[in-house]
């Protein structure tokens, strides 16, 4: 017993120092706001901004132009029930609202999230609202409100008509030394001096000159300049001063604590869901609190404590989830406090400052197409189906578990998505086919309709297989419009429910621990799932994608199979590059080498083979243009002025790149022509594999190996694989 005492005091301990909401006096607030005043100066919007920003993560140098490869774990995936996974079009239109809130064009906005059905829309609002709970208790997310603390003695002296000063301190010993009143709206409570003061106030407190004319001077902080307190604040704030007859007096019962959200009780955050009915009573009262403050007073009518329920949320977060039902009467309602910002409860006028975000899908917009005086008032964020598909590979691994990539063969799961994210493409893509001007030149790498290419952009890349020529034609101006059409995508196609549904039908079909799934299952299951699914993937699309799937994989296996002598490589450049300058029959020694060698036309034939391809009538004319770079550039410029190693040169790695590639094009043709190499590979890891060859066996060694090391696969994924390119074709 005594140890769970000691326990539970251990715990009561941690709580006290954990309590957030314990009031101290103004003059205390006011001494840590002039060491750092921009955290405690912020209002909701400010905060959301914040917010943001504290969990989202970015490097400057991967922004390019309006988009960024921002990194959203830490606030869409960490620490949240059910993580939401933002692509890059998505993330930046989240990044672009939130710039829009701080820059103080927030006031007298409704934020819609709008999209189909499926897209993640309420995920994502119950997300942020989640993550603002928890940013309220952190010290980044400090956020404050006014609570009055009236000291009742002061208030003895005063007497009523019917009552005694005996019988008054009576009355007052039944409240206690301390009546607390909390602002109902949450007022920040730098408000709570006259705003006529609050300038040359924050002049004299504030001694950072630069922080000082930023707050002065920005929009983003007008609020603090332009706000009123509240009605309930302002009416204790004028009592306090008439009965004690001292501003100073003022000033010592104001209290400041933290403002902790909490969406459970409607503290800073209300959600109301279509099926919330409305609340009977119009406002909100505390017969207990009302009846000692008109004790403490001596007078009923000096401070009315009546506030509605809006008042619990303003400089916090009123949230809607879906325009229809109940939340339609609701949301009308909002249409007019959105405009003036005020709104009558009983005979006080209370202001609503608050954030106001809503979901909605299509259809319901019909619900208030008729208030033309909405719109401009409205802003729209659309939350489209998932483009980018490791985004939507990351929702898979969310629902079954990230094991479930260890059950597919490499890059057949995000092909899997690459498929459901075609569904919500656009036939055509006028930017792309503009760009790039024969598509037919990346038969093998993608779709006759560029769809592959487009989702590699959506997923903020460029693809290694595009030409040079194209990767130089790729300008700012290009990727914006490609990107911008995205405005217009991802309304239609698999939702991401049924695309949650389809994978589960497909692992219950082709997913189990003696096989891994290949891309023969893939097409499979998509070419049998019925017209309406077909009518949805592109024509083609299916082929295309398999012919880009068997295109990498031959590349993977020609750099698993690789294993030439780099450094004779490197001295078969630097030998011709010193050739090139001598006529044939000259016997010379290359200086970078120490190789000595005849200058022949089967010399250059034999190299130049290996790097690139002369036509056969210009030969001599492309080797003159050669020993023009070399001698004027390379030479002269790079080794000679510049003093770099002739491997460091633009000529020699030009050339070690062509050099290398060319031999990886045919590194597998000697292979595919051995009858026993798809004999060997289907024995590898059994007794029967001795009896091979053993220059068969230490290739194919070698090639298990690296298809392990450099690409991902198991060992009986590599010899998958193998086989399933050897039954194709494709190694020849």
């Amino acid at each position: 017993m005594e140890e769970i005492d000691k326990i539970v005091g251990k715990l009561a301990s941690k709580l006290e120092k954990d309590d957030l909401m314990e009031p101290r006096p103004f003059v205390e607030f006011l001494d840590g706001l002039s060491k750092d005043p921009k955290p405690i100066l912020r209002n909701i919007f400010q905060m959301f901004y914040d917010m943001v920003h504290h969990y989202v993560k970015y490097n400057d140098n991967e922004k390019r132009g309006n988009f960024t490869n921002y990194d959203f774990n830490g606030l869409f995936v960490e620490d949240v029930e059910e993580p939401y996974f933002a692509d890059l079009i998505l993330g930046n239109r989240i990044m672009r609202m939130t710039d829009h809130l701080k820059q103080g064009a927030q006031q007298n906005k409704m934020y819609l999230l709008g999209g189909p059905h499926g897209s993640g829309k309420s995920t994502l609002l119950n997300i942020l609202l989640t993550k603002m709970e928890q940013y309220t208790r952190l010290d980044a997310g400090m956020m404050f409100e006014t609570i009055w603390q009236l000291d009742t003695k002061r208030f003895i002296h005063l007497q009523d008509e019917n009552c005694s000063g005996v019988c008054n301190q009576e009355k007052l010993a039944e409240i206690g030394d301390v009546l607390s009143i909390p602002c109902p709206s949450h007022d920040h409570p730098i408000l709570q001096i006259p705003k006529n003061y609050r300038k040359e106030f924050l002049d004299e407190i504030i001694k950072d000159g630069d922080l000082k004319r930023k707050i002065f001077e920005e929009k983003e902080f007008e609020w603090i300049f332009k706000s009123n307190a509240c009605t309930i604040c302002n009416s204790v704030y004028s009592a306090i001063a008439d009965k004690l007859k001292s501003p100073k007096d003022v000033f010592d019962m104001l209290f400041v604590r933290r403002f902790v959200f909490d969406r459970r009780i409607g503290r800073g955050i209300n959600v109301f869901n279509a099926s919330d009915m409305e609340s009977r009573y119009p406002y909100h009262e505390n017969p207990e609190l009302q009846k000692n403050i008109n004790a403490v007073f001596k007078d009923s009518n000096l401070i009315n404590y009546i506030f509605s329920q809006l008042a619990m949320t303003n400089n916090g977060v009123l949230a809607l989830m879906d325009i229809k039902e109940a939340n339609v009467p609701r949301f009308r309602k909002l249409h007019g406090i959105i405009s003036d910002g005020v709104h009558k409860v009983g005979s006080l006028e209370e202001s609503i400052n608050s954030l106001f975000i809503a979901t909605i899908n299509p259809e319901d917009k019909e619900n208030y197409k008729d208030l033309v005086s909405f719109e401009d008032r409205i802003v729209n964020l659309d939350v489209p189906y998932v483009l980018d598909y490791d985004a939507e590979v990351n929702i898979y691994k969310s629902k079954f578990g990230e094991n479930i990539t260890k059950r597919f063969l490499p890059r057949v799961l995000k092909n899997f998505a690459k498929i459901i994210v075609s569904t919500r493409l656009e036939t055509r893509s006028y930017a792309l086919k503009s760009w790039i001007k024969d598509p037919s030149d990346y038969k093998n790498n993608c779709d006759q309709e560029l769809h592959l290419l487009k989702m590699e952009i959506y997923s903020g890349r460029l693809p290694e297989w595009l030409t040079e020529s194209d990767k130089k034609r790729f300008t700012e101006t290009v990727r914006l419009e490609v990107l911008a059409e995205s405005e217009s995508e991802g309304s239609s196609g698999i939702s991401g429910r049924k695309s949650i549904e389809l994978f589960q039908d497909f692992c219950r079909e082709y997913v189990s621990e003696d096989r891994l799934v290949d891309m023969k299952m893939l097409n499979d299951f998509f070419e049998n799932l019925g017209i309406s699914y077909e009518d949805m993937i592109p024509d083609d699309f299916l082929q295309d994608l398999t012919k880009l799937y068997d295109y990498n994989l031959i590349e993977e296996m020609k750099e698993s199979i690789y294993y030439y002598n780099e450094a004779q490589i490197s001295k078969d450049i630097m030998n011709y590059m010193y050739a090139i300058s001598f006529d044939y029959g000259a016997n010379i020694k290359c200086p970078f080498t120490g190789d000595e060698f005849e200058v022949t036309e089967e010399y250059f034939n034999h190299i130049e083979s290996k790097i690139f391809s002369l036509p056969g009538s210009n030969k001599q004319e492309y080797r003159d243009k050669i020993q023009g770079i070399y001698v004027g550039g390379t030479l002269t410029q790079e080794i000679m002025f510049q003093g770099k190693p002739v491997t460091e040169t633009k000529m020699f790695n030009h050339y070690f790149k062509n050099y290398v590639s060319n031999i990886k094009k045919n590194v597998l043709a000697p292979l595919a022509m051995n009858p026993n190499f798809e004999i060997a590979i289907k024995d590898f890891g059994t007794e029967n594999y001795n009896s091979h060859d053993s220059r068969l066996k230490k290739d194919i060694d070698f090639l298990m190996q690296n298809m392990q090391q450099k690409f991902g696969y198991t060992l009986d994924g590599a010899r998958d694989v193998c086989l399933y390119a050897i039954g194709k074709g494709l190694c020849r």
